[in-house]
């Protein structure tokens, strides 16, 4: 994918275990709530594994022409540009962080704990252009009480999260 889209929110709905997922209904929400406020160009990144992903989230839109599936469609090195010259990045918990993180594209990375303290959060000294949500009952422990309750993995539910508090996110990172 050789074009330089501008003004665009990156949206990377995949990851390797369905537990880490958000739910596409929940992406599509969220896309919504974007449109509602903001005139992004929307484009879903992804293998071509997350091509069904992809189109249940367009599916679920009331936004479908308005968001570009580009799953399966990109090499590394286009999908690093594309989210290194967006104004947002959204991805459930996954190698897009990553990206996100070298880029200093400002990024959302949504969570069910897994591993927590692994690889996320990471340290807000050095990132932070990058905010992670998780379920709303991590609230109730300090850092190093989700270490230790959490390190080994999670299975909290990531759709506990809600696309609006997500959605809040996004205005104070826009």
């Amino acid at each position: 994918y050789e074009k330089t889209i501008i003004n665009s929110v990156v949206i990377f709905p995949g990851a390797r275990d369905g537990f880490r997922r958000w739910s596409t209904r929940h992406f599509a929400k969220l896309i919504d709530l974007i449109f509602q406020k903001y005139s992004f160009n929307i484009l879903i990144l992804g293998s071509l594994s997350d091509q069904f992903l992809s189109s249940e989230i367009i599916q679920n839109s009331k936004n479908k022409s308005l968001i570009s599936n580009l799953c399966g469609k990109t090499e590394i090195i286009e999908v690093l540009k594309l989210i290194n010259n967006a104004q947002l990045l959204i991805s459930n918990e996954t190698v897009a962080i990553h990206m996100g993180a070298f880029s200093q594209t400002p990024t959302i990375c949504i969570s069910n704990g897994n591993h927590y303290g692994r690889f996320n959060p990471y340290p807000k000294k050095q990132f932070s252009h990058i905010t992670t949500i998780y379920p709303s009952n991590f609230k109730k422990y300090n850092p190093n009480e989700l270490i230790d309750k959490y390190r080994f993995g999670s299975k909290e539910n990531i759709n506990s999260i809600k696309p609006t508090e997500v959605f809040q996110i996004v205005k104070t990172m826009i």
